[in-house]
């Protein structure tokens, strides 16, 4: 299995990435060569990776998806990614990627604009989660992270 659930409560579903997992992306597949925690905090509109080192365990950068609300069964999560990202590199830099796509997507796909303000909302609340530096939004190396995780000590305000 490529991705496994660590830990799930009614707040929060963790999940590890293996290194060597199938990436799919508009331009086709690719094999990740990092370790992941990632983390689907329930009712908000986006996700979190956190990227390792998969032979040091090494903290290299965060990567925040603003998505619809993930809905897990389970068994499967479910989600739309709605082209909008937040990278956070392992010095605490935040970078907005992806508003073009946001944007054409929106218009192609008639968004409501209720999803557009939304997509917004969650932007800015990875943007200001990010700059509090709170769990999961550190530089600690993957057993630390890990642990963390499975403690249930990530901090989603």
């Amino acid at each position: 299995m490529e991705t496994t659930v660590l830990a799930a409560s009614p707040a929060l579903l963790v999940a590890r990435g293996v290194p060597g997992r199938r990436f799919i992306t508009a331009a086709g597949t690719r094999r990740l060569a990092t370790v992941t925690l990632e983390y689907f905090p329930v009712g908000r509109w986006y996700n979190l990776l956190s990227y390792f080192d998969s032979a040091s365990g090494a903290f290299l950068y965060h990567f925040g998806n603003v998505l619809t609300g993930a809905a897990w069964d389970g068994q499967t999560l479910h989600y739309i990614d709605l082209d909008l990202d937040l990278r956070v590199t392992a010095t605490g830099v935040a970078i907005v990627e992806d508003v073009a796509d946001f944007r054409r997507n929106a218009r192609q796909w008639r968004y409501p604009a209720s999803v557009r303000r939304q997509a917004l909302t969650a932007l800015r609340e990875l943007r200001a989660l990010a700059a509090q530096g709170a769990p999961p939004f550190t530089a600690d190396a993957y057993s630390i992270a890990e642990a963390r995780a499975r403690a249930g000590q990530t901090v989603w305000t």
